[in-house]
Formats: structure tokens, C-alpha cells, sequence
């Protein structure tokens, strides 16, 4: 094989597979360049085989005229299969690049059409600026930037990510409606954060369909407007009852003669009783008056003062019951008039109505009628009733029988302050006080 023919044929298969493959790629731009390379090819190709052909002619004389025709058949077929794959693959790459040409030109077409469009809607139509996004809208002549401060805060909610799930509340309060309106009434979601479902259930609230008509619901019951936010946050599962039903639970106390503002104290003070079966109710206040034989208006000034008391834990009533009465002698009269007059006694530990009891009776020497007269001394500071005492028991100022001279009452000694009972009832110097509780 000469050289020509093999520059011939190297080149027709190069060019025959770069326009393969920039079918595959689909790069048309490179496309015509190879096209022409392979033409040429093809040419060179036609003119070297027919001069191999004379010189195979001359060269070899003594082979049959049957081997040249079937040779040259050969080659033809060849020169022929290869020559029809060439005009498919062209016709292929026109079909793709007029392809090509048209959705460019499509693209531009559209993009114009659009530009047009904004224009119009924003120079022609006032309403379309209210429509856009805050930060497309204009401020004078200057349009505005993400580098310039935001007209409107609220666009901020644009840029800003969603709320991921938080252990605060406060994260959510800018966010809700809700939230804000019940910080205004004096609400202390930080409570919440103690007690998942309370946040939860809060959280689900509309403030005009859940929340307000319950409001509406305690201005009518007499509530006063500063004590709803207490209300709410200690029980924020009042808003889960239906008003009907609140209002039969109403209707129970004004049966059993409660007065109109003891309604509302009673409700203020404990959140909770608007959320008890009227029931539970009925069974707390009858284990109270059976227990303690009290009478209905007895029973009612213990509700009205301290409403807690009817839900404390009857066995723990009990005890302290019993330790008045069994272990230092209080007869059912005296313990009665304690609970009407001091009912918190009961809502303290044993352990500190004995070492009341021990500093009271023992060491200060006060009768039962005495405590009956002074029941708040049950419930003072056990540390400042037996420090004063002590005090008082050094300068022999000990004095608390009523009918003596230089009287101190048991209950004032632990209402004042340092200084108060220092100089006006001890009358000595805080000086002399402070050096006294070193000692101790």
C-alpha cells in the first residue's frame, strides 16, 4: 500500500469518527468543520483506489480478470456503504442545528416578551407595586438593595429561616399573634417551659376563638382584668372547657349561697376549681365539713380564704388533725376555731407543726386558748419565733402573758424586723442582737 493510501484512508476514518462523536455530544458548532474534512477525505479516497487499481493492474498481469472484477466490486460495495452513512449522519446534523437554531431564537423571543411585560405592569399599573415582594419596591428614585436598611421589618420574615422546634417559648412570641396577646395580659410563658403539654396546647390557641371568649366569660363572673394573666398561667387548660360547662360550675357555688365576689376570689385564688367536676367538688367540701364539724357559713369562709385547702391531700389533713388532738391535747373546738382561723396550718408539714408546737408550748409556755387566740403563730418562721425568743429569754424580757406588765405579743414577735424588734421590743441594738445570733 502506498503512502497516499494510507494518508487517504487515515483521514476519512478520523474525520468518520469525530463526526460520530460530535453526535453523541451533541456539539454541533464543530460539526461543519469535520464535515468538510470527511468530503475531502472521501475524494482522496475515490483517487487512491483507482490508482492502486491500475497499479495492481500492471503490477499483477498474470491474475484472472475474475479476481479484478470481484476486487473491485469489493471496494465499490465498500466505497458505496460508507458513502450512504456519511449523507445520514450530515442529514442528521442539519435536522439538530436547525433544532438548535430555533429554541435560541425562541428563548430570546420570550425573554423580550417578558422584560416588556415588567415594564408595563410596573410602570403602568399603580396596583402592581403593591403586589410586588417589599424588597423589589422602590424608595424614591433609589431602588432598594439588600445592603440598604428595610423599609418594613416585617420583610425580614422573607430572609429569615423557619422556627426549628425550641425549649423556649420566647422563641415563638414574634411569630404568633397569639403569644403577644396573652404577654399583654400579664402572662408568664416562662412557666410553660416547665410543662410540655401546657406549651403545646398553648401554643395550638387562636387568641379570638379560643381565648377571648373566656375572657369575656371571667369580666362577667366578676374577675378583675390584672388577674387573668395569673389565672392563665398557672392553668392555661382553662381555655380547654367549654363555657357551658364553666358556667354550671358556677351555678354549684351560687347553689351553696357563695356570694358573687366570693365566686370570683375563690376562682382568682385557685385556677384550678373551674377545671374540677362539679363532683370532685361536692365529695372535697363534705370530707371538710364532716371532718372538722363545721357549719355552712364555717365552710364557706374557709373556701373563700384559702381555696387549695378543699384539694389537699385528706390524709395529710389527718395527720396534722391528729397530732393537735391526740398528741398535745387540743379538744374538737379549739382545732375547729384554727382551721376557720388559720386554715394553712394544715397545708404545712408535721414535722414543723411539732417543732412549732415544741418552741409554743414548751419553751414560751402558751396555753391552747392562747393559740386559739393566736393561730398565725402555727404557721411563723420557726428560725426568727425561736432566735427572738431566746433573745428576749437572755435580757429576761420573756413576757407573754397578756394580763403582765411589759407584754409582747408571739405574733408581732415574728411580723417585725430586725431592727424593730430590736430596740422596740427587746429594747436593745441590732448591734447587740447580731452578737447575740453569733452565739447560737
Amino acid at each position: 500500500m502506498s503512502m497516499m493510501s494510507f494518508l487517504s484512508r487515515s483521514l476519512y476514518s478520523n474525520s468518520k469518527s469525530r463526526c460520530l462523536l460530535c453526535i453523541c455530544n451533541k456539539s454541533f458548532s464543530n460539526a461543519p468543520y469535520y464535515m468538510n474534512e470527511l468530503t475531502a477525505g472521501k475524494q482522496l479516497r475515490r483517487a487512491c483506489s483507482s490508482t492502486v487499481s491500475s497499479q495492481m493492474l500492471q503490477k499483477s498481469s498474470h491474475d484472472s480478470q475474475s479476481w479484478k472484477r470481484k476486487h473491485f466490486m469489493k471496494n465499490a460495495e465498500f466505497l458505496k456503504y460508507h458513502t450512504r452513512l456519511i449523507s445520514d449522519n450530515c442529514r442528521i446534523l442539519e435536522d439538530a442545528t436547525e433544532q438548535q437554531d430555533l429554541q435560541i431564537s425562541c428563548s430570546e423571543t420570550e425573554d423580550k416578551e417578558t422584560i416588556k411585560c415588567d415594564v408595563l405592569d410596573i410602570t403602568s399599573v399603580e396596583s402592581a407595586m403593591e403586589s410586588l415582594r417589599p424588597s423589589l419596591q422602590v424608595t424614591g428614585k433609589k431602588k432598594w438593595t439588600i445592603f440598604d436598611p428595610p423599609p418594613n421589618l416585617e420583610m425580614l420574615d422573607d430572609f429569615a429561616p423557619e422556627l426549628s422546634p425550641s425549649y423556649n417559648m420566647a422563641a415563638y412570641v414574634n411569630k404568633s399573634p397569639t403569644l403577644q396577646e396573652l404577654v399583654r395580659l400579664g402572662v408568664n410563658l416562662s412557666k410553660y417551659d416547665e410543662d410540655l403539654h401546657k406549651a403545646r396546647y398553648v401554643l395550638s390557641l387562636k387568641f379570638e376563638e379560643d381565648i377571648k371568649p373566656h375572657l369575656l366569660f371571667l369580666h362577667d363572673l366578676g374577675v378583675a382584668a390584672d388577674k387573668w394573666g395569673r389565672m392563665l398561667t398557672v392553668n392555661p387548660f382553662l381555655l380547654k372547657e367549654d363555657l357551658q360547662t364553666l358556667h354550671t360550675r358556677v351555678d354549684y357555688l351560687a347553689s351553696k349561697n357563695f356570694s358573687q365576689e366570693a365566686i370570683a376570689n375563690i376562682v382568682s385564688s385557685y385556677p384550678k376549681w373551674l377545671t374540677t367536676s362539679v363532683v370532685k367538688v361536692d365529695s372535697k367540701l363534705g370530707f371538710f365539713q364532716k371532718t372538722f364539724k363545721l357549719s355552712g357559713d364555717e365552710i364557706r369562709t374557709i373556701t373563700t380564704n384559702l381555696p387549695r385547702i378543699m384539694f389537699h391531700e385528706p390524709m395529710k389533713i389527718k395527720r396534722i388533725q391528729f397530732i393537735l388532738v391526740e398528741e398535745y391535747g387540743f379538744n374538737r373546738r379549739q382545732v375547729r376555731e384554727l382551721v376557720v382561723a388559720n386554715p394553712k396550718i394544715f397545708l404545712t408539714s408535721y414535722h414543723h407543726v411539732r417543732t412549732r408546737l415544741k418552741i409554743l408550748v414548751t419553751r414560751m409556755q402558751l396555753s391552747y386558748d392562747d393559740l386559739v387566740k393566736l393561730p398565725r403563730t402555727l404557721t411563723a418562721n420557726i428560725d426568727l419565733l425561736d432566735n427572738r425568743h431566746y433573745f428576749l429569754v437572755s435580757l429576761g424580757r420573756a413576757q407573754y402573758d397578756p394580763t403582765k406588765a411589759n407584754y409582747i405579743n408571739p405574733e408581732t414577735l415574728v411580723d417585725v424586723s430586725d431592727a424593730e424588734f430590736a430596740v422596740n421590743m427587746a429594747r436593745s441594738s441590732v448591734h447587740a442582737f447580731n452578737m447575740f445570733l453569733m452565739t447560737l
